[in-house]
């Protein structure tokens, strides 16, 4: 799912927060973020982390001026269902 698009300037380490509260079943929770992969490759980079069993955040740091990064984070679930979603990211520096 696409989440959204995001805006930082090069220099900037900022998060995100992604909420599965509304794709889980009741009962089911966050396991494991299988992989966060970050297109194109290279300056900017993607941390991510397991906060609840509901939510992820993504640290975001650097990226070059200009250049629009797409994020890709895939989580797994206990029930079994494998989630993707999508975040872009445009640096700009001002």
């Amino acid at each position: 799912m696409k989440l959204g698009s995001v805006t930082k300037q090069p220099g900037e380490r900022v998060s995100i927060s992604i909420s599965y509260t509304d794709a889980l079943d009741a009962g089911d929770e966050v396991t494991l973020v299988e992989s966060c992969t970050v297109d194109p490759a290279g300056v900017l980079t993607a941390s991510p982390s397991l906060v609840s069993t509901d939510r992820v955040r993504v640290w975001i740091d650097g990226g070059e001026d200009g250049v629009i990064y797409k994020i890709t984070v895939t989580i797994s679930t206990a029930g079994g269902e494998r989630l993707e979603d999508e975040v872009f990211f445009k640096v700009r520096a001002v």
